[in-house]
Order: structure tokens, then C-alpha cells, then sequence
């Protein structure tokens, strides 16, 4: 949720497979209502599950307009796979 560091609206898209064929895996644009500080609601988060030896890819971009472009803080974080994936996407 840190306001700084971003002067613009983004948007983070992750995909899986190869160049010509990727697939979407996951997308957020903001992360109201988590984020209430001021602009910070125009932050993004993803959260997906990420099996080892699959290549993913994080595409930082702008709402509405792919061509926007700034500065951005991407942080990640890890933590145990859910293993069977429970069907309502919660460990």
C-alpha cells in the first residue's frame, strides 16, 4: 500500500507459457479496500500459486493504456504451495 514511488495507475498482469503463446495467470488493477492511505488505492497486488520450474512473467503497466509508463517498487514474497489447490483459492 505505499503511495510513493509510483506516479501513475498500475496495473499488474503475471503470465505463464513462452513468447506467441502466453496465458494470463493472474491480474489486478487496485487494491481498495485494502489500501485506504491516500492514492494508495490505485496500487496493485497479485497473489497466485507459483509451482517450482514454471517461468512467469510480471508485466508492470498502466490502467486503461499499456503505454504507461514511471517508476515502480515490486516486492514479492513466498510462502508454502497449497497443495491439493482448495477450490475456494484459500490454504
Amino acid at each position: 500500500c505505499d503511495a510513493s514511488g509510483t506516479g501513475y495507475d498500475t496495473r499488474l498482469t503475471v503470465y505463464s507459457g513462452s513468447c506467441g503463446a502466453f496465458t494470463c495467470v493472474t491480474a489486478n488493477d487496485d487494491m481498495t479496500p485494502q489500501c485506504t492511505t491516500p492514492l494508495s488505492g490505485f496500487r496493485s497486488r497479485v497473489q497466485f500459486n507459483a509451482p517450482a520450474g514454471n517461468d512467469y512473467y510480471v508485466f508492470v503497466h498502466g490502467f486503461g493504456s499499456p503505454s504507461t509508463t514511471g517508476n515502480f517498487i515490486l516486492n514479492m514474497t513466498c510462502a508454502p504451495l497449497c497443495l491439493p489447490v482448495p477450490g475456494n483459492d484459500l490454504c
